[in-house]
This record gives C-alpha cells, structure tokens and sequence, in this order.
C-alpha cells in the first residue's frame, strides 16, 4: 500500500522512542540474543494515516499471546503489592488477559498464560495501577495506549520481547497521533519508576 496520489499529502508526526541494542551471546549454548535498553528520549518519526494510501485492504492484525519463560513475574508481583494492590490469577472473560481493579485493589492476571504473557500483562495492569486510578479522567485507548506502551518498555528491558503482541495491541486501539505525543512523557517515566524498583536484571529475567 502507498501513498495515496493526486491529492495533497501531509504527514503525521509521532513520538518513536530511541534504545540501544546490545548483542549477547548464551555462554553455554551459543545462542545471540538482542537486548534493548529502556528508552532515554522520544525522536519525532513522519508516518502517513491508512487513509491517506492506495491499495489493497489491510489486513486485521491479530494479538498473538506471548510464550516461553521469564522470571520477572515474582519481582512485578512484589512491586504490585508495595503499591498497595494485590496480584491475583483467575479466570477472565473473553479475550481478556488482565484486569486492574483500583476500587478493591486488585490486579487479576489470566490463568493459564504463559510466564512470558504473564509478565506482560502483569506490567501493563500496573501502569494502569499508577496512571489511571480516580484522578485520570482521559479516554479508553488513551489508558491502553499508555498501559500497552509502559509494558512494551519493561519486558523489553527484563528481556522479554513482547513486541508480537504490543505492536498488534496498540494497533488495534488505533490512538491519534496527538494522544502518543502527549504520552510520551508519562509512558517514559512510568517505566523508568518500575525498572528502578525492580532488583532483577535482564539478565535475570530470561
């Protein structure tokens, strides 16, 4: 799909944040793996809204569930419960893998996921903890946005890659453009205060 011709086009400016990428290799099994950095900064990207193109109908992104193991779910659990909430695995409905509950204080994680999934959704149900209790009176996917956005950052730097399924999940919120540059601040430090508090390294956390 390409830029749509003839008419004017202007592009939509987004905040992008910058990492580093180190390269690590398993000394028992030779295998290399990338590990990426908390973001430092945002950079400003140019991208074309879908309906600014031509061409064939996109398709429906799907959420794929993460696999595989992480040890960094104890550590979010004990960070949950410092911030008062406590952690709990039940059944949900639906497609849901977690739910915040700042009335009674819980956080409810989906039974049967895997501990990669697990993380994840722990992650992104504490954002949601911090940003969006009694005092955020924003938008449904401005929330996800951000929650989704927060999650991304820390399992990546506990060496979890969940870009799989946050790449898909926040596309399917669709946020404008204006929602993620005036998030940008808030997902940063939002991530920066976790990863702070967390003893585990990404090392760690594989």
């Amino acid at each position: 799909m390409g830029a749509r011709s003839g008419a004017p086009r202007k592009s939509i400016a987004i905040l992008a944040p910058i990492v580093h990428r180190l390269k690590v290799e398993d000394e028992d099994t030779g295998e290399e793996r990338t590990i990426l950095s908390a973001p430092r900064a945002f950079r400003v990207v140019h991208v074309f809204d879908v309906s600014q193109t031509d061409g064939d109908e996109l398709p429906e992104i799907p959420c794929h569930r993460l696999e595989g193991d992480s040890a960094a779910y104890d550590e979010l659990i004990r960070y949950a419960e410092d911030l008062g909430f406590r952690v709990e695995v039940g059944e949900l409905p639906g497609e849901t893998d977690g739910l915040c509950n700042h009335l009674t204080q819980t956080i409810t994680v989906r039974l049967g996921l895997a501990p990669a999934q697990q993380t994840k959704t722990l992650a992104h149900e504490i954002a949601h903890a911090i940003l969006h209790g009694s005092g955020f009176d924003g938008p449904h996917d401005h929330a996800e946005l951000e929650a989704e956005s927060v999650a991304y950052i820390v399992t990546s730097t506990l060496g979890v890659d969940s870009a799989a399924y946050s790449f898909s999940y926040l596309a399917s919120w669709g946020a404008e453009p204006d929602a993620i540059r005036r998030s940008g601040h808030r997902i940063q430090q939002t991530a920066q205060t976790i990863l702070s508090s967390l003893s585990i390294t990404a090392e760690g956390a594989l």
